[in-house]
């Protein structure tokens, strides 16, 4: 995945007139269109964990304190997985005891997958080693699990992710889901008082039904900022995986003004439209090359060739915050031109709107942490071409005086009246009937094929050039959430029929 990400982001730097990703990977998206469709469906820990661990070096262990098991405790499953973190996947074993979760971890390997622990599925062994930090066993006292939730990885529903008592969570990728639901049924008939209930559903669509969250939405016993996290969990989205992580909207359009004004819905985005319908000029060019792809065989027609949530898109929004600025740099090697860093909210919603390559949404720490607003660590990020200023602080709008004032407004935002009674515009595209399919045509909102669930089944794939190029597609240009609903998303109730 590092490895070209790398390569595509060498090129757009190369290019002296803003030429995207979009541009450089159309060959590879080429290349990749004949692929047949299959019916088969930490943030990064960087605290210290409290369990002991066993450091390895150059694929041999180099500690002499290990992770071991009591005398008395007695295997319920245990199975080869890998360990999904944001930084890099890793092979192990999944030992699970009647007393604790143990994960041994295996030094990384150039011929061992990250979906499978076989080279048929090979991927980029960069995937695995872009940190530095050593490899370590981990152990967690089953008393510690709190709940566990299903999730995919490149596609593949085969992940699970476990959160514990310590607010951490941690997500495996197994070799299929028999063996995913196998882990999840021990677990859950095991005496633990405190582990919630699992969800018999594996479709995610049949799961939100079981929940009644929308009910509970629509009755507005939650809030939106709620509601949505919760459809992003459902849908598969975690921040263990920035290639999945959770999608947030633009909410406003009014990034100049002194003073918002929330009652006003002049300052509100259309969330019946995607971003990349949002501006009618830019919509029809993009419709003018859908009708072009329409005769080209070779390639799924499309109206977006990027996407509105990508790994490098977290990392970009990001980028003022470790660990995340470590992995920008281990992604792309250096910081980007100032030209195209996050510099501005006011000109990120510009480029948003207006570029041919830019259909960003947002991320959910535009609603709750001021922090990554704020050159905290003084990183050196360039200075304009244009002007010579030097980024530093992201420029807040004018209504907005620090960035803690711009988080408490922008949440607001989201908690008025105009988005209560629109957000569901909004989640039709993005986790309903909308997201694929002629209902997407229809609402101009159609992406690359590789983007959405249940498009290509990797452990088919023979050729191992052919599946090292998916791999990456889906690994580094997006993928849409799991679909949850499939009619209408109901609009939530009035806020004066309430209070009536």
């Amino acid at each position: 995945q590092a490895e070209i990400e790398r390569i595509h982001l060498n090129k757009l730097s190369e290019n002296s007139d803003g030429n995207s990703l979009e541009d450089n990977s159309m060959q590879l998206m080429k290349s990749l269109s004949n692929l047949k469709v299959s019916d088969s469906q930490e943030q990064i820990q960087t605290l210290e964990d409290q369990w002991e661990i066993v450091d390895t070096e150059k694929d041999k262990v180099t500690s002499t304190v290990q992770v071991t098991r009591g005398s008395q405790e007695k295997t319920i499953v245990r199975t080869k997985c890998d360990m999904i973190t944001p930084s890099r996947v890793v092979t192990g074993l999944l030992d699970i005891t009647n007393r604790a979760i143990y994960f041994f971890a295996q030094s990384s390997n150039p011929n061992r997958s990250a979906t499978g622990n076989s080279d048929a599925k090979r991927i980029a062994p960069t995937v695995k080693r872009l940190t530095s930090k050593p490899l370590r066993d981990r152990k967690w006292r089953l008393t510690s699990l709190l709940s566990m939730h299903r999730r995919r990885f490149l596609l593949r529903n085969t992940a699970a992710e476990f959160f514990m008592d310590n607010r951490r969570y941690y997500m495996f990728d197994f070799e299929n889901i028999k063996m995913r639901e196998k882990v999840l049924s021990s677990l859950s008939h095991l005496p633990l008082p405190q582990l919630l209930p699992l969800s018999k559903k594996i479709i995610p669509k049949d799961a939100i039904k079981e929940s009644h969250i929308t009910e509970r939405w629509v009755r507005r016993e939650i809030s939106n900022f709620e509601y949505l996290m919760q459809l992003n969990r459902m849908a598969g989205r975690t921040y263990n995986d920035l290639s999945q992580y959770p999608v947030f909207p633009w909410i406003l359009s009014d990034y100049t003004s002194s003073e918002l004004d929330l009652n006003n819905p002049a300052t509100y985005r259309d969330l019946s439209k995607p971003m990349g319908a949002l501006n009618p000029k830019r919509l029809e060019e993009f419709k003018m090359r859908y009708e072009c792809m329409k005769d080209d065989t070779s390639m799924a027609p499309f109206l977006y060739g990027s996407h509105y949530s990508t790994s490098l898109t977290v990392l970009t929004y990001l980028i003022r915050l470790e660990p995340f600025t470590t992995q920008y740099l281990a992604l792309q090697g250096r910081f980007d031109h100032p030209e195209r860093l996050f510099d501005s909210i006011k000109a990120s919603w510009d480029g948003c709107l207006n570029n041919q390559q830019d259909v960003k949404e947002l991320i959910p720490e535009f609603f709750y942490d001021p922090n990554f607003l704020t050159n905290h660590n003084e990183l050196d990020l360039g200075s304009m071409s244009s002007d010579g200023r030097a980024l530093g602080d992201v420029i807040l709008p004018k209504w907005a005086s620090t960035p803690h004032d711009f988080v408490r407004i922008h949440s607001q935002a989201l908690e008025s009246e105009f988005v209560s009674l629109n957000l569901h515009h909004w989640i039709d595209l993005i986790f309903g009937y909308k997201q694929q399919g002629e209902e997407a045509l229809k609402a101009n909102n159609l992406f690359f094929h590789l983007t959405y669930e249940g498009s290509v089944d990797i452990d088919s794939i023979e050729d191992p050039v052919v599946r090292q190029s998916t791999v990456a597609q889906i690994l580094s240009f997006g993928q849409c959430p799991s679909q949850l609903f499939q009619n209408r998303h109901p609009a939530r109730t009035p806020i004066a029929s309430i209070i009536r």
